[in-house]
């Protein structure tokens, strides 16, 4: 399990390396197909999981609003056809078709009362999923950013993010392996979550952040001294890691409602795309009002 994990690891690190510091639209381009594939797979094994508590939802609605929304961003962040204010208007009509065609699709159900509440899985699917992720494309994309770093903070935010993951991971691990063993943090949802582990996310997310921000002050970042530096990292992983373990412990209610142990299975070592995207969830629109509204990074 460890090697898989490794190796699928290895995989999307050298791919986001390639997204961010490869100076060419082909990058923009391959990040726009990443973030549909992810997007697609989430959307689908959230509705594979609902479907077990018998809400079905309509899937294939949601996950056409889902991609029309991603490449709608990313094509036109791309070829700089399109202003924001555009964009988002186009954004919001997607959204406004989505909403009719549930409507109508209530309509064509022999049961109101399931349609009315595939309607609300359906709704609770695009905003958990499609509203939050989107926030990662346009950090990467400099939506209605003032920023000309946007890819290397788009960088900054998945390793500071996947640092806790890591930290968490294997603090956890080892200190469950101790004679007293550790305190679960909450074991009726996620049994192996331990506040040690916690502590140990939060620990490697600041240390993560620091490195990133000092090595990178004055080139991909503006220059910062170093006590402002210890301020945005500590800032940076505590939000983080907590905001992160949020998104993280929403799935594992709905792994445990449906006694799922994974998300899915398109991921070795990891399980399903929501396994991997979890703790980006509420962390992505976050970062990027962070950024947005006057915290420069």
């Amino acid at each position: 399990m460890l090697l898989y994990r490794v190796i699928s690891g290895a995989i999307f690190i050298f791919l986001f390396m390639l997204i961010v510091f490869w100076d060419s639209i082909l990058a923009s381009i391959i990040f726009l197909l990443i973030s549909l594939a992810i997007l697609v797979l989430s959307i689908l094994e959230f509705f594979c999981l609902t479907n077990k508590l018998d809400l079905s939802g309509y899937p294939i609605l949601t996950t056409a609003a889902g991609a029309a929304l991603v490449s709608i961003l990313g094509i036109t962040s791309i070829t700089g056809t399109l202003s924001p204010g555009v964009c988002e208007d186009f954004g919001n009509m997607i959204v406004f078709i989505y909403l009719v065609s549930l409507i109508i699709c209530i309509f064509n159900e022999k049961d109101f009362r399931k349609g009315f509440y595939n309607l609300l899985v359906s709704l609770g699917g695009f905003v958990y999923l499609v509203w939050t992720l989107l926030f990662l494309g346009k950090i990467y994309y400099a939506f209605d950013l003032q920023v000309t770093n946007s890819r290397y903070l788009f960088l900054l935010l998945i390793i500071v993010t996947k640092a806790s993951d890591i930290g968490g991971y294997f603090v956890g691990k080892f200190t469950a392996r101790l004679n007293n063993g550790n305190h679960k943090m909450v074991p009726e949802i996620s049994p192996n979550k331990s506040w040690e582990g916690f502590v140990g996310g939060i620990i490697l997310s600041i240390f993560s952040a620091f490195v990133m921000i000092y090595c990178s002050s004055g080139h991909y970042l503006v220059k910062f001294s170093l006590n402002k530096m210890i301020i945005i990292s500590v800032v940076l992983g505590i939000l983080l890691t907590i905001i992160g373990l949020i998104g993280d412990l929403s799935v594992s209610v709905l792994k445990r409602a449906t006694a799922e142990k994974d998300s899915g299975a398109v991921i070795p070592g990891f399980g399903g795309m929501l396994d991997v995207v979890d703790s980006l969830i509420f962390v992505s629109p976050f970062f990027y009002y962070f950024i947005k509204l006057g915290i420069r990074l």
